[in-house]
């Protein structure tokens, strides 16, 4: 008999996974999470939808979209559209719609850890943290604090840019 979906006790997701929670995990590239918590270290090479990450819990790596409550770390990923709301971002990010091939993933709410890179998105409400972004949109009443601004960014009227914000064109 073929497993149609996950167990939460596979240390190792392959299939889809739909509303666990998860532990320490690794999704392989055939594996789908979608819904459910990451309350562990979850490395990734394939796709998670429309999860919440808790707090002290981290998601490395894999294809993200849908609506992510993050209360802990996300890094490394390739983010596919949705919005990404709170918590630490890490590593690369890079922003694209699969279908459209436009930067349309909102974050709303972040922390940029140090190092951290983000390629394009649309950000709004409040972004702190000592990372950069480039190739991006900023909407109205968002506030930007120690952040580094790249190159090829749009900001609406009403962006409150404040301490240590620094411009650069790489």
């Amino acid at each position: 008999m073929v497993k149609k979906y996950c167990d939460a006790l596979d240390e190792v997701i392959s299939i889809t996974c739909k509303n666990q929670v998860l532990g320490d995990k690794h999704i392989d590239v055939k594996g789908y999470v979608a819904g459910g918590q990451i309350a562990g270290y979850v490395t990734s090479e394939g796709w998670v939808s429309s999860v919440t990450i808790l707090k002290n819990a981290t998601l490395d790596g894999g294809k993200v979209t849908g609506y992510v409550d993050n209360q802990g770390t996300v890094a490394n990923i390739d983010y596919c559209g949705g919005q990404l709301t709170g918590g630490n971002l890490a590593g690369n990010i890079i922003v694209k719609d699969k279908y459209t091939k436009m930067n349309l993933g909102v974050f709303k709410d972040v922390n940029l850890l140090d190092g951290t890179i983000i390629d394009g998105g649309i950000f709004t409400r409040t972004i702190t943290g000592s990372g950069t972004i480039k190739n991006a949109i900023f909407l109205d009443n968002t506030n930007l604090e120690g952040v580094t601004i790249g190159k090829n960014c749009i900001f609406a009227e009403d962006v409150n840019i404040g301490k240590v914000v620094r411009f650069i064109q790489q």
